[in-house]
């Protein structure tokens, strides 16, 4: 940091008068070195006062942003793209989707999902190796390019699949995109001069006939393509009939409605956050499960999503919040006040209530905490959703003494000067990226790059999913501050992670 002082009397600026009028100022802006090199700094000025109310002294400080800024577009390229094909990884093509879908209904077009699987690819990397292996894939993904028109979006998902959003696409032209992709592996693949034939299995899914959300498409184009692979290959369009699955996940909608209702199915786990440097308990996160009566546990990865469909989000967010806040005002009243705050995650429903810190406020003090008692962690697609109105709603939260943190962070979109305004403390990095840590180089520099750029703008990092003890040394040597994962404790009820975590008497 560079800190200047200078007189009153010295050359005024647009920031200067801004910090007249309020006392102090701060922004992004771009500074001019003497060898001309612009620098994109953040500039907090404060107007210092004499004895009479006159202005004497600007102070200054600067904070060098051309680190934290190279680190955020780096970040961007190893999280939304695949380092293999450079093609949109899932992240990407699943947030275009999302877009497409708008653009698709406000216009009343069609769209097409497509999801492409290689026939005999797995004979490639086990006769041949990995790198052969990988080498296919990158020229299969230059055909499938060079196959799609300019509007359609084509990605790589993992492995040996691909994935076309084809953009005002009906039956006919999403057919004829799979036609191409198909013909596009009509030559073999040449690696090492040596000739290697390849297939494709093909499933469309359309819209709207076949779904209207991203993971219902995503899906129904992925039951397709595995028929088509079932029948040897080729291309399968998306049936009902293919999918009776449909009407078991209606089922358990209904199921979910009046499990919260009644609110005796459902349960908060806690799972302890630690201090990496001291192992002392530093954060808990409250997590919810749902025993169903005759299914019995249905995973957080089905009703959650399942929820956001229905719009139960706004309900089961204030059963969460208000469970929680019982539980924690339960543990002070045994005596146990946990030396940390309790996490709780927020929805984008939550975040869009017009009325979000009044009924927060409302659970929270009907339960007898205090609100710098709670944490409530926001993913990054729930934040960039609409940027403005989650500002307002974030500020009004810190400013009734609510701690906000980011979990996820690195598979959405917050760039840099996102981050600097949103009024977060802590950064969660998301599990996808620690789980592969020590074995892929690319997620090594993800995790070190967000680290990295945390740290000058003083946000507290946490990583998600550490469940070796290489991975904590890892995270500790590049200095992160916190972890949570299995490593230090799995999600646990109230009773037991009380007696794991409370001090003997």
């Amino acid at each position: 940091e560079l800190h200047v002082q200078s007189p009153a009397s010295a050359p005024g600026s647009v920031t200067e008068e801004d910090a007249e009028t309020v006392g102090h100022w701060k922004g992004e802006l771009l500074v001019r070195r003497k060898d001309g090199e612009a620098v994109p700094v953040w500039l907090s000025v404060v107007v210092l006062h004499g004895p009479h109310g006159e202005v004497t002294h600007y102070i200054r400080t600067a904070v060098d942003l051309r680190e934290s800024k190279a680190q955020a577009e780096r970040i961007r390229q190893l999280a939304f793209y695949d380092p293999l094909t450079t093609l949109p990884n899932r992240a990407l093509v699943t947030d275009r989707l999302r877009q497409a879908l708008v653009r698709a209904e406000r216009r009343q077009q069609a769209l097409a999902v497509l999801f492409i699987d290689l026939d005999r690819f797995k004979d490639v990397n086990d006769t041949q190796g990995h790198d052969v292996g990988d080498a296919v894939l990158a020229a299969v993904a230059q055909r499938f390019a060079a196959a799609v028109r300019r509007e359609d979006s084509l990605g790589r998902f993992g492995g040996d699949e691909f994935i076309v959003i084809a953009d005002g696409a009906r039956e006919a032209e999403a057919t004829l995109c799979a036609e191409r992709l198909v013909e596009a592996l009509a030559e073999p693949i040449i690696v090492n001069d040596q000739p290697f034939v390849l297939g494709a299995s093909v499933g469309i899914a359309l819209y709207p006939g076949d779904g209207r959300l991203p993971d219902e498409l995503m899906k129904h184009a992925d039951i397709a393509m595995y028929r088509a692979k079932a029948g040897g290959g080729g291309i399968r369009l998306y049936q009902p009939g293919m999918s009776s699955a449909l009407g078991e996940r209606v089922a358990l909608a209904r199921d979910l409605r009046a499990a919260l209702s009644r609110g005796d199915e459902l349960s908060l786990h806690f799972q302890p956050q630690i201090d990496l440097a001291t192992g002392a308990l530093s954060g808990i996160e409250a997590l919810l499960r749902w025993n169903h009566p005759s299914l019995g546990a249905i995973s957080p990865a089905t009703f959650i999503p399942l929820a956001e469909e229905r719009s139960m989000m706004l309900d089961l967010g204030d059963w969460v919040l208000r469970a929680a806040c019982r539980q924690l005002a339960a543990w002070k009243a045994t005596g146990w006040t946990p030396p940390c705050r309790l996490a709780v995650n927020v929805s984008a429903q939550q975040l869009d209530a017009p009325d979000a810190l009044a009924r927060a406020r409302r659970i929270i003090e009907a339960a007898g905490v205090g609100m710098d008692d709670i944490e409530m962690e926001l993913t990054e697609s729930t934040l960039m959703r609409n940027i403005e109105h989650a500002m307002v709603v974030l500020h009004e939260f810190r400013a009734a003494g609510i701690a906000l943190s980011i979990d996820d962070f690195g598979t959405g979109y917050s760039s840099l000067a996102h981050l600097k305004r949103f009024p977060v403390e802590r950064l969660k990095i998301d599990m996808s990226f620690v789980r592969d840590m020590l074995n892929d180089p690319n997620d090594y520099a993800i995790v070190g790059s967000i680290i990295g750029m945390a740290r000058p703008l003083r946000l507290i990092t946490v990583a998600e999913g550490v469940e070796q003890a290489a991975q904590a040394d890892a995270l500790r040597a590049l200095g992160c501050a916190h972890a949570q994962g299995f490593l230090f404790g799995r999600p646990v009820t109230a009773e037991e992670f009380a007696r794991r975590w409370r001090p003997p008497r």
